[in-house]
């Protein structure tokens, strides 16, 4: 739902700096199936993992997470003229070395378990993806520990706040770019 904020605000801002809504469907991406691989395996993660895979199975869980950080790595290299995906990159690439640090699970940092309803499935591996924060865990300060209010209340990481700047810049970018020769974009 954040992201989904980014983009809104993105477009408002867009708005407010005399861009236009028109130019967002020319918006096009080199080898946009990309993202889709990115998505449905985030998707997939969080939504029907644990009815498929035994939160045990770490080599399944790691192929699956470098195809799909790969997929997006390689959607931002395909489209290196758009400087906003760069951004975007980066912050998925400080999510991925956090996650593969710790064995595909992205470390979550709990100040008080009473307050955390997702608490005692974190603590027991019910969430495959996701762990508790330990003093076994490595990059802590790159983990989901900063806390955000939106909407409901959430933990963020350090990518997913670099992430959701990437979304707000890639929306006013995509709005104040003019069309050019009713075929390309100037990026």
């Amino acid at each position: 739902m954040i992201f989904l904020l980014a983009i809104v605000i993105g477009t408002l801002i867009g708005y407010l700096m005399k861009g236009s809504i028109k130019n967002l469907p020319f918006l096009v991406l080199q080898a946009a199936y990309l993202l889709l691989i990115f998505l449905l395996i985030d998707i997939f993660f969080n939504r029907f993992f644990t009815y498929f895979f035994s939160p045990y199975n770490r080599l399944l869980i790691m192929i699956l997470l470098v195809i799909q950080y790969g997929s997006m790595f390689a959607l931002v290299i395909c489209n290196k003229n758009r400087w906003p995906l760069w951004l975007i990159g980066g912050g998925e690439f400080l999510n991925f070395v956090v996650i593969i640090a710790n064995g595909g699970r992205m470390p979550v940092y709990i100040s008080d378990p009473s307050k955390e309803s997702r608490f005692e499935q974190l603590r027991t591996g019910q969430i495959p993806h996701y762990m508790l924060m330990d003093e076994t865990t490595i990059f802590t300060f790159l983990g989901d520990r900063i806390p955000i209010k939106v909407f409901a209340e959430s933990l963020l990481s350090i990518g997913d706040i670099v992430i959701w700047f990437g979304l707000v810049f890639l929306m006013l970018h995509a709005m104040k770019t003019q069309q050019k020769n009713n075929s390309s974009i100037v990026g």
